[in-house]
């Protein structure tokens, strides 16, 4: 793929900031988590069942041609974090998602952030101001990553030895 790329470009997972943009880019403002009836845990088909039912991926389309931001799988960010026990620590965000942006990328810390609620996820917490930790060596059926093209970042060093931060109900 040499020369085909623009000069400094890389194929790389999405900085957290720009998941947040490309989010609140395909899903309207006042629908910022999935309605019951589109909660795949919640449709009859999944009662009693083990594992969440699947539904087909590009199943809605989004004006910013981006699909399943929410409700299929959780996704990795590059941003490394910290953990203090309680919260979730980068130099993104002063405490959380809502407040303004601080700092584009966070590199320092032993854990990586991965974004939005999956078919795990009650409704009420599959929002997708939802925000999560996991050690970068972490795998589950509903976390998942999605690339983008953009300028080369550095990449965070630590990799702890287990998951820490919010536990999923």
């Amino acid at each position: 793929m040499a020369g085909l790329l623009p000069p400094g470009y890389v194929y790389r997972l999405p900085t957290e900031a720009e998941w947040e943009y490309a989010s609140q880019q395909t899903v309207p403002a006042t629908l910022r988590g999935l309605d019951k009836s589109e909660w795949f845990w919640q449709r009859p088909e999944a009662q009693g069942a083990v594992t969440p039912p699947r539904h087909p991926i590009r199943s809605r389309v989004k004006k910013a041609r981006l699909y399943d931001m929410l409700g299929n799988v959780s996704e990795w960010c590059w941003d490394a974090a910290e953990f203090d026990g309680t919260h979730i620590l980068t130099s993104t965000y002063k405490a959380t998602p809502r407040e303004p942006l601080l700092d584009p990328v966070s590199l320092k810390g032993p854990y990586r952030i991965y974004r939005g609620g999956s078919v795990r996820h009650r409704p009420d917490s599959g929002l997708l101001y939802a925000r999560f930790i996991a050690s970068p060596t972490e795998g589950r059926f509903d976390l998942g990553f999605r690339i983008v093209l953009g300028p080369a970042i550095p990449e965070p060093s630590e990799i702890p030895t287990q998951s820490r931060g919010n536990p999923l109900p």
